[in-house]
């Protein structure tokens, strides 16, 4: 006689979902847990102060996308061939591939790109406003805060006018950091860049109350970035003896052609950027000239 089964009982399957770690059992991964997705910023590009997409300049590089990479550095910054050189990239202290071998060279990379892209004579594509704005600007100093604010400006749409009191543009860019660091030829092809964006820059113009009064009539706003040229004293006996020299004075006189006569040992006093160039320069003044 045949034995009537009874229907098997449906059991229901519950999958427990958790965000608890594994980390205290040490039995791997999970299927059942849900994973957690958090939007960070790399550390490399948090470190960065012109806030560049780091990640994804590295990722087109080395794809081979180097145009592409440049114009993501150009979203961010004005100056890749200019802060390829003379950055003192604290996102390579940040970066995660040093904690495996050694950091990536990033402000190598940026360099070559904007260098590439220089030889190349390559056109971006920028992310521009595509209305016109009838409100003018006029921007008081061509150094980096004041070109960095008429490219931002006229990527918004705005018309821009730079006044430079000096002879020629570029502010602390061309006056105070040597050429062996900056070449006069680097530092030129980034200016033109943005004056080919359609911003003049007018040499030779102080700020005075004359400026701002012109300014009122003739701008909506008016950009100061004249910067700080003051040199501040340290305030000990001795610095205003004969052969005791300010720093960015000093790198001023070099960058204009202006060849101190120095003999004997020279001390630098301090070890920040400026003291570096006055060294440096010193230094390569005593190498010995190159063969042939």
């Amino acid at each position: 006689m045949e034995t009537k089964k009874e229907p098997a009982k449906k059991i229901p399957l519950f999958i427990p979902q958790t965000y608890t770690s594994t980390e205290a059992n040490k039995t791997g991964s999970w299927r059942y847990l849900k994973p957690r997705y958090e939007e960070k910023t790399a550390p490399c590009g948090a470190a960065c102060p012109a806030g560049e997409d780091i990640g994804k300049i590295e990722f087109l590089a080395r794809e081979g996308l180097f145009k592409e990479a440049w114009e993501t550095i150009l979203r961010e910054n004005p100056f890749p061939a200019i802060c390829g050189r003379v950055c003192y990239h604290p996102c390579e202290h940040h970066c995660n591939r040093g904690e495996f071998d050694e950091a990536i060279a990033i402000h190598q990379v940026e360099r070559f790109l904007a260098d590439t892209a220089r030889k190349n004579e390559t056109q971006p594509t920028l992310m521009t406003s595509k209305e016109n704005k009838a409100e003018k600007i006029a921007i008081a100093g061509s150094g980096p805060s004041g070109l960095a604010a008429a490219y931002f400006l006229t990527r918004m749409g705005y018309r821009c006018e730079i006044f430079e009191a000096r002879e020629e543009p570029g502010g602390i860019l061309r006056w105070g950091i040597p050429a062996y660091r900056l070449p006069p030829d680097v530092l030129r092809g980034e200016i033109a860049f943005i004056e080919n964006l359609g911003v003049p820059i007018h040499t030779g113009r102080s700020l005075g109350p004359s400026f701002v009064e012109e300014a009122r009539g003739a701008y909506a706003a008016l950009f100061l970035g004249c910067g700080h040229g003051r040199s501040r004293k340290l305030g000990i006996p001795g610095e205003d003896l004969e052969g005791v020299d300010e720093g960015l004075p000093f790198l001023h006189r070099l960058r204009r052609g202006e060849t101190p006569k120095l003999q004997g040992p020279v001390a630098v006093i301090g070890g920040g950027n400026t003291a570096c160039g006055t060294f440096g320069r010193r230094t390569l003044d005593r190498l010995p000239p190159p063969e042939g």
